[in-house]
């Protein structure tokens, strides 16, 4: 195990033979004091010397809970090799492209779907006890600038509703059941307990900004024929409709795919309409997922895989 700070710590030179602090001795050698949680030493030793005692497997939700003080004495005791592996574990967990996105929540629901269709309520445990939940994510993510996971984290969270609040599970019935039937339905839950203020804050600003920004790109599915493409008698009110609902929805990114898998009533609707639909929803997921660090006011690296947009550029 690598750290410069250790090396300087065990190369202190002994205590004169003749020095009578014996508390400072254990069988005639130089004791180092160490005034970190038991627990996290443990599980750092456990960690880098017993790493099959140390599982960590991807998209596991108990992952920041499991990493969190190794992480602090990587830190503090300057073990990169212990640093970076632990991070790009956490990191890996929370998609950065919208394609990373796309296909772990088509894993996910595939496997509600396998659950509900083959009866394996026992066998395959509910999303929530598979997948990273939100909460301990993004407070891992503060405490170590591990800013790049915050965006995904805080899209997800405000999917979920603060009633089926995971921390408050064992001690309230009505959420006990409030969340199984949420499970039930393939949804997703959050541990709520973890958020600071200013996370509630973000999280509020963002659900906003989503819904203004989405309420400005409005036109653009309205029922018109002011394209010159558009069939005469072409009725767009199914595009318009279907963006409504969009609009109602805590997920507008699974609302705008709608339309590029047409996923609504396109009676009516003519080919050029339906295509130019498609486009639009495309870009403006594109727009939505590149945007989401500036719309839920997040901190990010000045390099990394999100791009930076002004304010007014939202």
């Amino acid at each position: 195990m690598h750290s410069s700070v250790f090396d300087d710590m065990f190369t202190l030179p002994d205590l004169p033979v003749d020095s009578t602090d014996s508390s400072n001795l254990y069988k005639g050698r130089s004791i180092v004091r160490m005034y970190d949680k038991p627990q996290d030493v443990r599980s750092l030793l456990r960690f880098y010397y017993h790493a099959s005692m140390f599982p960590l497997t991807r998209y596991d939700p108990e992952t920041p809970s499991k990493i969190e003080g190794i992480l602090r004495l990587a830190k503090k005791y300057q073990i990169d090799s212990v640093w970076h592996r632990l991070v790009h574990q956490v990191e890996a967990d929370w998609p950065t492209s919208l394609p990373e996105w796309d296909q772990l929540k088509g894993e996910i629901e595939l496997r509600h779907s396998r659950r509900m269709e083959e009866n394996l309520p026992d066998e395959l445990p509910h999303n929530d006890d598979v997948y990273p939940e939100p909460g301990a994510a993004i407070s891992l993510a503060r405490e170590f600038c591990l800013y790049d996971i915050l965006p995904a984290a805080f899209y997800h969270l405000s999917r979920t509703q603060i009633s089926c609040n995971r921390a408050a599970k064992t001690d309230d019935q009505g959420v006990s059941d409030n969340i199984a039937e949420i499970h039930e339905d393939g949804g997703r839950t959050a541990n709520w307990s973890y958020l600071t203020r200013n996370d509630f804050k973000c999280l509020l600003l963002g659900r906003e900004r989503i819904q203004r920004f989405m309420e400005s790109k409005a036109l653009q599915f309205q029922n018109s024929s002011r394209f010159a493409d558009c069939d005469l008698g072409c009725d767009r009110r199914g595009i318009e409709t279907k963006f409504q609902l969009v609009l109602q929805s805590s997920d507008v990114l699974a609302g705008l795919k709608g339309f590029i898998t047409e996923d609504y009533a396109t009676d009516g609707v003519c080919s050029p309409c339906i295509s130019r639909a498609k486009r639009d929803a495309q870009t403006l997921r594109q727009d939505v997922w590149a945007k989401l660090p500036q719309l839920f006011d997040l901190p990010m690296h000045k390099s990394g895989p999100w791009v930076l947009f002004r304010l007014d550029e939202l």
